[in-house]
């Protein structure tokens, strides 16, 4: 994990514009199927 003292980090609600990324850091999660109860098949 990256160091990240001394770094200023804002907490927001997501935004529409966001989805993208977020549908793709999902599916980079999840493909990690060997610690997770979930498989890829389950989200489109």
């Amino acid at each position: 994990m990256p160091h990240i003292k001394n770094t200023m980090i804002t907490i927001r609600t997501a935004q529409l514009t966001d989805a993208e990324s977020i549908l793709q850091i999902q599916q980079e999660v999840i493909s990690e199927r060997d610690y997770l109860m979930t498989i890829p098949e389950e989200f489109n």
